[in-house]
């Protein structure tokens, strides 16, 4: 009971703590995560060792690696940063099983496999409609830009907007001639409008990313994790070669002791306060999905 509390408070406020920093400095520092791995290991090893509850510590060494996986694969595909990707795993690993005492206020439903996954199903959730309300945000700020942009992808994409169309139309003559179930059609109607919403939707986005999310910026300003878009050459010699991961700290001490005053990145959007939001409804409620399904 006691090390449930002390690992729930722990969590609570690194989570926190990490939510405030990265809407304040768009970085989440390292120490948050590590803190709550270590404190997520020793704890429960302690845990397991007084009262000869190994697989108190087994799970979040399970935990640990699984998550790392996980987490490495998104950051990797570019979902997020690499500050997002250590608190997912210190996350992982304090809170390897549900706060029993919370049980006695909350009535949650959590999947059978893991907390840790209920609460990352919920990140992912949440962290859609986080991310298209503040693309909305960013669109109305920069609304003349965002339009121009939105003009020109739609103007260059001409021929998918046709096939996303004629694909469209003939959903819709298929349904209305073979299928006779009314509900079926009706069905098959909304998918072919949902179709051209969704292309519709993908040009509008990426208008909000090629607006909003390139900036120039100072390279003391520079951030290990940054993305920098192009090529940097030093007396004519390469010495930052653009990746789809983030800056290394190697890469960046170079680049600060080079003469390159400023670099192209992409700036992503403050996500860690999802975590935040995620992780309160997955103690309150448990796993969003379970409400859907």
């Amino acid at each position: 009971m006691i090390i449930d509390i002390i690992l729930f408070i722990t969590g609570f406020i690194c989570i926190i703590i990490a939510s405030i920093s990265d809407i304040k400095t768009r970085e989440v520092p390292d120490f948050v995560s590590y803190l709550m791995i270590f404190s997520g290991l020793s704890l429960r090893a302690l845990h397991a060792i007084s009262y000869n509850e190994l697989n108190y510590f087994i799970l979040a060494i399970i935990n640990l690696v699984i998550f790392f996986i996980i987490a490495n694969l998104l950051y990797y595909t570019k979902q997020w940063g690499g500050g997002d990707t250590k608190l997912l795993i210190g996350i992982s690993v304090v809170f390897s099983t549900y706060p029993n005492f919370l049980l006695n206020y909350f009535n949650p439903r959590l999947n059978e496999f893991s907390f840790p996954l209920t609460i990352l199903i919920n990140v992912l959730l949440i962290g859609a409609v986080y991310s298209i309300i503040f693309a909305i945000i960013l669109a109305i700020k920069n609304k003349k830009k965002f339009i121009q942009e939105f003009l020109k992808i739609n103007k260059r994409t001409k021929y998918l907007k046709l096939a996303s169309l004629i694909i469209s139309i003939s959903i819709i003559i298929i349904s209305l001639t073979i299928i006779q179930e009314k509900t079926l059609q009706l069905i098959y109607i909304l998918l072919s409008f949902l179709l051209i919403l969704l292309y519709y939707f993908g040009i509008a986005m990426k208008a909000v990313e090629n607006v909003c999310m390139y900036k120039i910026i100072p390279v003391e300003k520079l951030q290990e994790g940054d993305w920098i878009q192009n090529n940097l050459y030093y007396k004519n010699k390469l010495i930052y070669k653009k990746s789809f991961i983030g800056l290394t700290k190697k890469q960046l001490e170079l680049i600060k002791s080079s003469k390159i005053k400023k670099v192209l990145i992409k700036e992503g959007i403050p996500f860690t306060s999802v975590f935040l939001i995620s992780f309160i409804i997955s103690i309150a409620l448990g796993d969003l999905f379970l409400y859907i399904i």
